[in-house]
């Protein structure tokens, strides 16, 4: 649980951090970002959806 808490903390200070050099970069960038993972998601799902199958 210690841990856990602790872990929760990091994670929290380093997305503030993003958070701060995100805004200097441009909000196309993020979002060229965000559909890159979108796409890259939705074709794993595919994969694993296709291998479940024996498709």
């Amino acid at each position: 649980m210690c841990l856990g808490s602790r872990w929760i903390r990091i994670v929290q200070k380093t997305n503030k951090g993003l958070q701060k050099r995100r805004f200097r970069v441009n909000r196309h960038f993020s979002l060229g970002r965000l559909f890159f993972y979108f796409v890259f998601s939705f074709t794993l799902l595919r994969l694993v959806l296709n291998f479940i199958m024996g498709g």
